[in-house]
């Protein structure tokens, strides 16, 4: 008797929106900001405690953001929950952004090296970050100032290179390549790319403005300098998380396929 065996493949695939993965990562860090800002605000001694500093001024009225997310519990540990979260969709948009770039760079101008350097470039400082962040986060100023200080600096510097440099390339691939073959820019691209330097231009403007506070801050004890400091140090944080969720245009229309095989014979 001969028995004739059939395999037969059943798939089952899975679908994910792209563009969802830069929502959930800022959902998920503005979450964890906000769920430690309010932490803060409601328990008295919490925040008296956040506000505190070495000039012990009064009129303080807005803690920093290493105070609120860093300093005490259970504001720290919901902080790192929130961040651990943010680390795979991090990484997977990295990732997408060089695949992406690297499509629209054949498609657009094969001739165009320095945007294959830049786009490399960028995915190593974007990866960069990434751990960066996971430093300064993990490792609050007051357990190790220093420690803190090494991942912090290389973020906040490594940002403002990034968010500069990804408007340049953006504009060349996606805005300045389309108009030279006399067509219009998707609507999408346009809004990315107007986006991309709002935050930009917000982020590093912050900066520089925050420094001014903190310097009154540190030498000269003004009244109110530290919140005010603190306050754009807020601003800073939104519109570098901000820009990481423009890439909601840039990932539309984009779908993840994930298939599971099971062979029967």
């Amino acid at each position: 008797r001969v028995v004739a065996r059939m395999a037969k493949q059943f798939v089952f695939p899975y679908r994910l929106k792209a563009s969802w993965i830069p929502v959930f990562y800022g959902f998920c860090t503005w979450g964890a900001f906000m769920v430690c800002l309010f932490e803060v605000f409601s328990r008295k001694d919490h925040y008296e405690a956040a506000i505190r500093n070495h000039c012990k001024q009064p009129g303080e009225f807005m803690p920093s953001v290493s105070a609120t997310t860093g300093d005490m519990f259970p504001e720290r540990s919901m902080f790192f929950y929130g961040m651990a979260l943010t680390s795979g969709p991090r990484l997977a948009m990295a990732a997408l952004n060089y695949i992406l770039f690297k499509e629209e760079q054949i498609n657009a101008d094969p001739e165009a090296k320095v945007s294959w350097w830049l786009n490399g470039f960028l995915t190593c400082l974007d990866i960069m970050r990434i751990f960066a962040a996971g430093l300064w986060i993990y490792v609050p100023s007051g357990q190790s100032l220093y420690i803190h200080n090494v991942g912090f600096v290389p973020y906040v510097l490594g940002s403002f290179i990034y968010s500069g440099l990804m408007c340049k390339l953006f504009h060349q691939v996606k805005i300045a390549s389309v108009i030279a073959k006399g067509r219009t820019p998707s609507a999408n691209d346009q809004r990315s790319y107007r986006w991309k330097l709002v935050f930009c231009i917000g982020q590093i403007s912050a900066f520089v403005s925050g420094m001014y506070f903190f310097t009154q801050h540190k030498m000269n004890c003004a009244v109110s300098a530290y919140s005010y400091y603190a306050l754009l140090e807020w601003t800073v944080a939104f519109c570098n998380v901000a820009y990481d969720v423009v890439f909601y245009f840039d990932f539309k229309g984009i779908d993840l396929s994930f298939a599971r095989g099971t062979k029967l014979t």
